[in-house]
Order: structure tokens, then C-alpha cells, then sequence
């Protein structure tokens, strides 16, 4: 691979797992320690002989509130129970538009985590959570991973704030973030 910029990476067909991660690295050394441009800048598309990096559209501000639950998920114990669990209809194409459009109803509904019920099966701290979070007026609402993170996705950095104070008083431990763009 080689950089244009510290927000562009450039990687040939080629490269292989190896390659791709040290370069990665590479650049979240050059960035200080901040991997948000991986997260924001490119999809990987499988293609089932390999992953297809490919570079994002500029998407709009959108603002996170993060709840951690004070009990943690075994990602191992999550995914021991992954035969068996419900996949979601999960949408990449239409995420992305509604993150370049700032449509948070088209990401809603494409949005998910198929993890979400062996978690909850698990941890019903992540039930609870979510609900907070939607109970807030976030339409995005999810976990991260295997669990137990859980967050509220919206253009509204007010509603972020408010969210914020109430779930930090609900006993939470709560953070605000941004995407980067």
C-alpha cells in the first residue's frame, strides 16, 4: 500500500491480510494513535476470495452516546451459541446512504448486530440499555461487537447531551463521541 494523505490509503488487489494490516498500522501510528480514519473511510466488501477495500463517501456529523453496563459479555460465550440465533437483515449499501444522506430512518432499518440476542440472552444489562437509549429518542440504537457496549447514533448533538445526563443518572457509565470525517 502507500499513503496519499494521512486520510487515503491506496491498496493494490494484491496485498495480502498481512499487508493490509501492517499498513494500517502503519497509519494509525502516523495519525497518533487514532485508528478513526479505518472506521470512517473505508468498507470491506467480502468477495468471497478475499476482502475488496473500498474508499467511503463523506458522510454527515453524526454524534454517538455510548453506555457501557457494568456486567461485560465472553465474546467467546456469545459466539459459542452463534449455530443457533437469528440473523438480522442487515443492509451495508443502505447504512452508508443514510450516513451520506444524514437519513437516520434508512439506517434504522438496515442497521443491526446479529449478536444482539445471544448478548441479551446472556446479559439482560443489554436489554435494559438499549431501551434507555431508545427511551432517550435515539432511532439508532445498537450494541457493538459481541457486547456489552451499547449505542445511540443521531445527527442531533442536543439530544446526545440530554441522553448524557439522563443515562449517567440512571447509573450508567456513559460517553459522547462523534464519527470523524
Amino acid at each position: 500500500c502507500k499513503y496519499n494523505d494521512y486520510r487515503e490509503i491506496i491498496f493494490r488487489t494484491n496485498d495480502s491480510k498481512e499487508e493490509w494490516i501492517s499498513c494500517s498500522l502503519q497509519v494509525i501510528e502516523r495519525r497518533k494513535g487514532d485508528p478513526s480514519v479505518l472506521i470512517t473511510y473505508f468498507k470491506v466488501v467480502d468477495n468471497l476470495i478475499g476482502e475488496k477495500i473500498e474508499l467511503l463517501p463523506r458522510i454527515k456529523q453524526f454524534y454517538c452516546v455510548l453506555v457501557k453496563p457494568d456486567k461485560g459479555c465472553s465474546t467467546t460465550k456469545i459466539y459459542s451459541v452463534c449455530d443457533n440465533f437469528k440473523r438480522m437483515n442487515i443492509n451495508n449499501d443502505k447504512v452508508i446512504e443514510g450516513l451520506v444522506t444524514g437519513n437516520e430512518d434508512l439506517i434504522a432499518e438496515n442497521f443491526g448486530n446479529d449478536l444482539m440476542d445471544p448478548a441479551m440472552g446472556d446479559n439482560e444489562e443489554i436489554g435494559t440499555a438499549l431501551k434507555a437509549i431508545k427511551d432517550c429518542g435515539f432511532k439508532i440504537a445498537s450494541m457493538s461487537g459481541s457486547g456489552s457496549a451499547c449505542f445511540g447514533l443521531s445527527l442531533n448533538k442536543r439530544l446526545c447531551v440530554k441522553a448524557y445526563k439522563k443515562l449517567y443518572k440512571m447509573g450508567y457509565n456513559v460517553y459522547i463521541s462523534k464519527i470523524l470525517n
